[in-house]
């Protein structure tokens, strides 16, 4: 997505798992992992992968968001026109 969409910031983070193995095909500097002892841990109610979309001022445009959603994509089409 991030080479289809360039100028876009796609950042991953990593909640389970090993936190040694990095996300492939992700810039690593866009990786983050969420420590097993986590406060955050605790508000996990899903294993499934979400996405929060930003638009440039900050703004939450779709705070769960699922990629295996059909409006997730014109979602992300509407920021990269931004």
């Amino acid at each position: 997505m991030s080479e289809k969409y360039p100028n876009l910031k796609f950042i991953g983070v990593k909640i389970y798992g090993d936190n040694n193995k990095r996300i492939l095909k992700l810039d690593i500097k866009s990786q983050y992992y969420l420590d097993t002892n986590s406060k955050a841990n605790s508000f996990l109610t899903s294993q499934l992968p979400r996405t929060i979309l930003i638009d440039k001022k900050g703004v939450v445009i779709n705070s769960y968001a699922s990629l295996s959603s059909r409006n997730i994509f014109n979602q992300i089409e509407e920021l990269a026109r931004k």
